[in-house]
């Protein structure tokens, strides 16, 4: 299974941060990859800069679109937390149609 695009990264960030805690990165991304069953190769895998991992590229762009939606707060480098912009919107994600 290829890694996900970011966009399907957004909804899981948001749950993981349902609690209101403020939550680092790497605690995020063991999350991510356990739920979207990512291989440990698929993990390491670096983008062409060779800076970063795509995983990890790819969790950086959700929490900054949902940073600037004003759904999550940075909180410092790596930490993020929802806002209550962030859990009223969560909540009508989790409401059926």
């Amino acid at each position: 299974m290829a890694i996900p695009e970011f966009y399907h990264f957004m909804k899981p960030i948001l749950a993981l941060h349902k609690e209101g805690r403020v939550l680092i990165i790497a605690e995020i991304e063991k999350a991510l990859v356990s739920q979207f069953h990512i291989t440990s190769e698929e993990q390491n895998e670096l983008l062409p800069s060779a800076r970063t991992t795509r995983v990890r590229s790819r969790l950086y762009w959700a929490t900054a679109y949902m940073s600037q939606a004003l759904l999550l707060e940075r909180m410092g480098r790596g930490k993020t937390k929802i806002t209550p912009r962030g859990l009223e919107y969560l909540s009508k994600l989790s409401q059926p149609d």
